[in-house]
This record gives structure tokens, sequence and C-alpha cells, in this order.
């Protein structure tokens, strides 16, 4: 039998009644507080006499443990009925590791540095019994000197044994009884602990307010022998757990062997020392002096060498340095809000002390060519035609010119429409050339050297000219006194789209083009006098166009290549922000991929072959970092898609701190001001549009992280292809017949298409398409299309684990509120869009293969 003796009301000593005085059993009980992290529990039903108090955590210590009184003890801890299950499952368990323990003290002598190693460095050094019995089982935190004492007298101090089955089963049973979901506890189920010393249930009671008092009474009566056990679940630094208590002599002990990942330290969340000397009752000096001195002090001591983790493993820097890409994806929203920001003091401060560029005066109307490039667009190009021939300008000055590659009826319609206008006084024709060498941009190069006028407007065959076009575009290539300015080259107009409201595809992507055009494009002319040719609904200078050494196919964004040899050449070039023209989206996901593929890619092509020459000219040093951050835009999709790859790591090794909580939201804090920008100024007819387009943001975000995966291989695809293979987007339907069928067509390359030019712009034939054993740019094509697929597939499913993770968490890695509404947002984002481009793709190109008529031998 053991009686019971009640020491000071905090502890109560079993001692045998057999004579064995050496046997004694301490029962410790003891208050425990976070100081600014509450902790919550219910007040469980304890019928056992040894029932603590309120805000009680009952703690039973092992100071002597002889397997002769293992019998005893477990009969006198069985009286409390709540604890008998467990015990009766665990008193054999006690006997294995007594013996384990007594083994290991018995070969000492023979092999002590090997033992010593083994307690000291090892995460585990009870891994055998750990294996046999299925427990968790840790040796607490003591110095080498009190070990050595304990081995010499055949002590074992604090053996601490978890079972994870029934942590899990408590921490349920807690949470069971709050609302809100696991979101709203992961605090909560952190703190919840269960116990078991030896088999005993230690139980978290009511949160007890006098845990500091108690404490500082525990630690000055006792302060040799009194240690504080943090939990692996709690996330308290040891370090600064040290600096605040270590004047009071207690040494305060965090399991980091198995917790590597969390690192919040109470300084962390203290940054008043106010607080804490509130708290402690002790002057705020005293706290200061011993922060800052890395809480030293006389009662203070310092943890054993071995068996701390002091700080965040090298590894861990490792993962946080993975992250960088991201930080470097931060530098494209910044140079947007700054470009922002220019346009808003341009618009802001008078003429007279900032350059605000004005359109001139003409003495008379410049004759001025309308081109517009059509290729099997029979559904589109009548109506572009119709609206060419009827902007306001004088007839004898107006010629119309449709420079048509079309292979199918799209010609008998043009032909038609010219005749048509022709008879009612319009100069207009249909140009076509012998072969089709180049593409778009071999299209205007070979019809550039018969044009008759000076300058020459550019249109698509889906473009629609504004009928004020001219009137509005045409000054700016005079100045005030009604004298030509020689050295404007291009007036850009920005983009309308009439089919914006087709569906939620071409409502996000006009909301990016906006964008675009509102913030950019407006910026760009006012700051550095330089633009890019969007490929359409701009008007050029034909002397630009030569500066800049006419138009090149070696690209598949011929617009913006040319637009760069002509700005270093020394032209410059305006904008017409309130002169917007209409031009058709892209509704389906097969050509809005295949949109953005080529513009993506075009932009790879010309940072490989002009950069490095705008680099090395004499433009200014902001001139060349603007060329810099605009060519290399797409770099932010991959960090974006880097991103999303490494948001969920850092979350579950709880490595996900407040920078990397900034570097992820301020990119979308950034666009969010400039979509709000964006739908203020783009002129909705009135309130009620502005505010109807803001239900698109978010739609737009997880398109665009959607789109990260092809945006990344394209930009690689075009870093290292010089292919130029044009991959048209058709236009509501395109065409009729077959290719109606497809929603994007890549114009084959026969052996006369197969031309390039030489250095002095002379059409040459290439003997063949590919040299032997390589695919044709269609068929690279095709490949890249499958590889991006399979890429957007490998991301969703890549998302959807890690959410299932989340999700099925148990283990406190998504363990703060904050981060787990960020990520749980975030891979709703993410999923959506991987969603829409991958299966969106594949259901395309399904419906595509079933719907393909069959063609007649």
């Amino acid at each position: 039998m053991l009686d019971r003796e009640d020491l000071g009301g905090h502890r109560r000593v079993l001692r045998s009644t057999d004579g064995e005085s050496s046997e004694v059993v301490v029962v410790e009980s003891y208050y425990k507080r976070h100081p600014l992290h509450l902790m919550w529990s219910s007040r469980a039903h304890n019928p056992s006499p040894y029932r603590p108090k309120a805000g009680d955590m009952t703690k039973f210590v092992i100071i002597s443990w002889p397997r002769s009184t293992t019998n005893s003890l477990v009969s006198a801890l069985n009286e409390n009925s709540f604890l008998e299950c467990q015990f009766e499952a665990m008193s054999k368990d006690a006997v294995y590791a007594n013996s384990w323990i007594n083994a290991s003290v018995a070969g000492r002598d023979a092999n002590r540095s090997e033992f010593m190693r083994r307690m000291f460095e090892e995460r585990n050094p009870l891994k055998p019994f750990e294996q046999a019995a299925g427990f968790k089982i840790f040796h607490d935190q003591v110095t080498k000197a009190e070990y050595d004492a304990l081995i010499e007298s055949s002590v074992v101090k604090k053996i601490v044994v978890r079972r994870k089955d029934l942590l899990s089963t408590y921490v349920s049973q807690q949470l069971s009884q709050f609302t809100g979901g696991w979101s709203r506890n992961e605090g909560k189920r952190r703190e919840l602990q269960l116990h078991i010393d030896l088999g005993v249930y230690a139980e978290y009671q009511k949160l007890h307010d006098s845990w500091f008092e108690y404490a500082e009474k525990k630690a000055k009566r006792d302060p040799e022998n009194w240690l504080f056990l943090w939990s692996e679940q709690l996330t308290v630094d040891s370090k600064a757990m040290e600096a605040i208590y270590g004047h009071l002599g207690v040494r305060v002990g965090t399991l980091l062997d198995y917790n590597p990942y969390r690192k919040k330290s109470l300084a962390e969340k203290v940054a008043n020392y106010d607080e804490v000397a509130t708290a402690l009752n002790l002057p705020a000096a005293l706290i200061r002096e011993h922060m800052s001195n890395g809480g030293g002090g006389d009662g203070a001591r310092s943890p054993p060498q071995g068996r701390w983790r002091n700080g965040t493993p090298a590894w861990t820097w490792v993962l946080l340095w993975t992250f960088a890409p991201v930080a470097l994806g931060c530098v494209y929203p910044t140079h947007r809000l700054v470009n922002l920001l220019r346009l808003l003091v341009w618009s802001i401060l008078p003429s007279r002390w900032c350059r605000k560029h004005q359109a001139g005066v003409m003495a008379s109307e410049p004759a001025v060519t309308i081109q517009i490039c059509c290729y099997n667009e029979a559904d589109v190009i009548e109506a572009t035609i119709d609206a060419a021939c009827s902007v306001y300008w004088p007839r004898d000055k107006l010629r119309v010119e449709v420079l048509d590659d079309s292979t199918d009826m799209t010609s008998v319609i043009v032909e038609r429409r010219c005749e048509h206008w022709r008879d009612q006084g319009i100069d207009i024709a249909r140009r076509t050339r012998p072969d089709r060498v180049g593409y778009k941009a071999g299209n205007l190069a070979y019809h550039h050297k018969h044009l008759r006028t000076e300058f020459v407007a550019i249109y698509d065959a889906d473009h629609r000219p504004h009928p004020d076009v001219l009137r509005a575009a045409m000054p700016y290539f005079f100045d005030e006194t009604g004298a030509e300015a020689l050295s404007v080259g291009l007036v850009q107009c920005p983009w309308g789209y009439y089919n914006r409201g087709t569906n939620l595809l071409t409502q996000c992507d006009a909301l990016c083009l906006d964008t675009y055009f509102v913030v950019e494009q407006r910026v760009r002319p006012l700051s550095f006098d330089f633009l890019s040719f969007n490929g359409t609904g701009g008007i050029w200078r034909k002397r630009a166009i030569d500066a800049g050494g006419g138009w090149a196919w070696d690209t598949v964004t011929e617009d913006l290549d040319l637009s760069y040899r002509a700005f270093i050449s020394g032209f410059k070039f305006r904008y017409v922000p309130s002169l917007v023209q209409e031009l058709e989206v892209p509704a389906a996901i097969l050509p809005y991929k295949s949109q953005k593929h080529r513009w993506t890619k075009g932009y790879a092509q010309v940072t490989v072959k002009s950069l490095r020459f705008y680099l090395m000219s004499a433009l200014s040093f902001s001139a060349k970092i603007e060329a810099c951050l605009q060519l290399t835009a797409p770099l932010q999709y991959m960090s974006t898609l880097w991103l999303v790859f490494w948001t969920p790591v850092l979350h579950y090794h709880r490595l996900f701190s407040l920078p990397a909580v900034v570097v992820t939201l301020y990119p979308v804090a950034a666009y969010v001001v400039l979509t709000l920008v964006t739908v203020l100024c783009k002129g909705e007819a009135s309130y009620v549009g502005c505010l109807a387009r803001f239900r698109f943001v978010v739609p737009t975000f997880s398109i665009a992280i959607g789109q990260s995966v092809q945006e990344s291989v394209s930009f690689v695809e075009g870093l290292l292809s010089n292919d130029a293979t044009f991959i048209r987007t058709l236009k509501d339907g395109g065409s009729g017949g077959l290719e109606k069928k497809n929603d994007e067509a890549v114009i084959p390359l026969t052996k006369v298409d197969l031309m390039t030019r030489d250095d002095d712009h002379q059409i040459v034939e290439t003997p063949e398409i590919a040299a032997p054993g390589r695919c044709s740019p269609n068929c690279q094509t095709a490949a890249v299309k499958r590889t991006t697929t399979v890429l957007e597939l490998v991301a969703l499913a890549y998302v959807l684990s890690w959410a299932y993770i989340m999700l099925t968490d148990v283990r406190g890695h998504f363990d703060t509120y904050s981060a787990a509404i960020l990520y749980a947002n975030f891979t709703l984002l993410s999923t959506f869009g991987f969603s829409w481009m991958a299966l969106g793709t594949l259901a395309a190109e399904l419906k595509k293969r079933c719907c393909r008529p069959k063609l007649d031998a």
C-alpha cells in the first residue's frame, strides 16, 4: 500500500509502507498559461481522490522507480476511476521501460560515452522501447552534471510518454465542443494536450490567471529541481522563454527535436516590454536587460548543447531562399504601381511643370492609307471594311487597302465589298501577293514598298476603325504652328471590345487588356516618348518603318519588334487615350490560349533579338529599365507558378512568416489597385457599370494563376527557339467549313512559304522545311500544346493534393488562422484557374475531334 502526504498544497507524496524509503513517487499539480495566447478546455468530470483544482494540470513525476514498487504504484493510481483504462493497458509497459533503463545504467562503465551520446544527441534515446510498446518516450531536459548524478544514483527523472491515438481522440472531443470548424481552433488544438506520464492522464482544465504568481513562488522555493515542459505542439522558442524567465532561475524546455519547423518566439509576439513586466509583476528595466543580454542572469541556466536547436536550422533557410523568385516577381507589380504614380503626376500637375503631349494643328489633311490584314476571316472582314470606308476624311486623301492572303471564300466577300465602296467614291483595293512568306509581317512588308502615302493606319480583320480616328490621331503628327512633327513616328489608339459581354472569359480578358492600355500605354509616351505598337489600331509614318528596318518576320510579334527598332532610330510615339476602337477578344479557351502563347513567345523572341542592342543604345537609363521590365514581364507568370508550388510547402513546415505573406499578398494588392484605376478611368457609361466590372476581379486573378503554366512554357520556348510559325487566332469562329470547327488555325509551311530575308531584306528561298529527323513547326507547336496541357493537369493535381492535406490536417502544420485562410483562398483560386485551363482545353479538343466532319477521299 501507498499512503499519501500533502506537501504545500501543490505536492502529494506517495510513500511505500514496505520499508523501501528510496521508493518515492511525487505527484505535482501546477498551473500553466501562455502570456498572450490563451488556452481553452472543458471542465471534464474528475471523480478521482486526486481531483485537481480548476486551472490545475495533474503532473506525475517519477523521482525513483525500482521495479519492486511498480504494482503498488499502479494500484494506487488506479484509484482514480477516470485513469483506470490507461493504467491497465500500460502497467506492463512500465516494467519494460524500467528494465531497459536499468540495463542501460548497469552498462554505464563499459560504454559510458556511447550511452551519453545517445541520451544527449539523439532525438529519442528510448527508441527500442518505443518500437516495442508503440509509445513516444522522451527524456526530459537535464544538464550533463545533473545527468551524471542521476546515473550514479540509478535515478531516472521524468519520463514522458505520449500516445498519438489518445491525443487525437482527446483533441477531437475537445474541438467538438466549439463551433466554426478546425480553422478557428488551430490554436486551441495546439494547446490542448494529452499527457501520459507512465500511463497517467494529464488533462488541461480551465485557464488559471495566477500562473505567473505561482511560477515565481515555485521557482524561488525550489529553483534547482523545477523544470517547465512545453509539448511538441507548443510554438514558443526556447531562447525567448529563457530570456524572459531567466531571472527567475527557471529552465524552460521545448521539445524542438520534434518541432523543428515552427520558431515563433515570444519576443515576436510581445513588442512592448512593459506588457511582460506587468504580467510578471517585475520592473520593465529588468526584463529589457535580460532580453538584451540574451536571457542570461545569475539564476539562469543555459540549455545543454546537443539537445536544443538554437535558431532556425540551416535547411529551413534553404526552403526560405527558394521563395526568392516570388520576391523577384514583386518587381513587376511595383513597376506598374510606379507607372500609375507617374500617370497621376502627369495628370495633376499643370502643363508648364510637366510634359503633356497635345495634338497639333493641321494646315491641311495629309493623305492616309488604311491597310487591313486578312487571312480567311470571312465572318469579320465585311464589318471592318465598312468601318474603314466610313472614316471621316477627305475622299481624295483616303485610300483603303485590304491585304488579302485568304484561300477560301473570304476573297469573294472582300472583292464584293471593295466593289461596293468603290462605287461610293472610295479609293479601295484588294491587294494580294504570289506567296505567303512571313505571314502577317511578310504581307505588310510586301505591300509596304507599294505605299503611295506617308502615313499608314494598320488594322486587323476584326478591328473596326472609329469614324473619327484620323481626325483625332493625325494632329499628333503636327505641332501647334501647323508644321509637321517629323520626329513622331507612331500614334496608337486604345482597344475596345464589342464582344466583351459574351462570357466570363471575354470579361476577364478585356479587364486585363484594359489595365495595360489605361496605365502602361498612357504613361510610357509621357515619360519616355515610347510605347509598343499593338499590331492593330495604330497610325505609322512610313519613314519610321523604313528607319526601323521594315517589317521582319523572324519573331511572332512583328509589331513589338518594329516598335523598339523605330524608337532606337530616334522616332517618338504618341497615344490617344480617348479614342477607343473596338475589336474582338477570344471567346473560347483554345483561341484564347493560342493568342496568349503567341504574345508571350514573341516577347521572349524580341528579348533575345533586340534587348542587347537596346541596352547598348544612347537612350536614358530609365528608358532601358522600362524596356527590360516590359520585355521580361512574362517572368511574373513564372513567379506565380513558383508561388503555387512553394506556398503549401512553407505552410506545411510552418515557415510562412510575415515576409512571405507580404510577398504573396503584395502583387494581389497591387493589381487590385490597378484594376480599380482601370475601371474608373475606362469611362464606363455609369457608376453601376463600373461596379459591375469589379465582380470579375477575382476570376481574372484565378485565370492568371491558371495561365501561369502556359505563359512560362511559352516564354521559355521563345527564349530557346527561333521558330516564327504564326498561329492565327480565329475571331467569332473564323471561316466556315472545316476550319470553322477548329478553334485555331496553324498556318502550314510549304516550300514556297519557307522563305526568309537576307541582310538586304531580299527574299531568298530556304531549301528544305527542316533537317532530317526534326519536327516541322506544326509538329513542334502541337508538342508544346500537349506538354502545356499535361503540366496544367499536374499543377491541378498538385494543388488538390495539398488542399486535401490541409483539410485533413491533424498535426497542426497549417496552424495559424491567417495562414489557413490565406492558403484556402489561394487554393480555390488556383484550383479554378488550372481547372479552367486544363479541363477546358481537354473538353475543347475532344469536342473539336468529335465534331470534325469526315472528308471524302
